[in-house]
């Protein structure tokens, strides 16, 4: 394994270029309005803290973590009014 993946210092690199290449590759970089840039970065951070989760903690936390965060947005969806 290369010295930089293997490296415990060098986690928050790690999670910082992931992070990036995961919020790139689901296309939800973007730059367009306020709101936009507001939910890249809020989806920056969580996607970090779920790295450190699973850094730290482990797969089962950050999955967890994941699944408690995908549940809150789904009841926040249904209870906002469309109309």
């Amino acid at each position: 394994r290369s010295p930089w993946i293997a490296s415990t210092r060098s986690a928050p690199l790690r999670c910082c270029a992931i992070t990036i290449i995961f919020v790139a590759i689901h296309g939800y970089i973007s730059f367009r309005t306020a709101g936009h840039i507001l939910f890249t970065l809020l989806l920056f951070g969580l996607s970090m803290m779920l790295g450190y989760l699973y850094i730290h903690v482990g797969l089962v936390a950050a999955m967890a973590a994941h699944g408690v965060y995908d549940l809150l947005m789904l009841w926040w969806v249904k209870s906002v009014d469309v109309h």
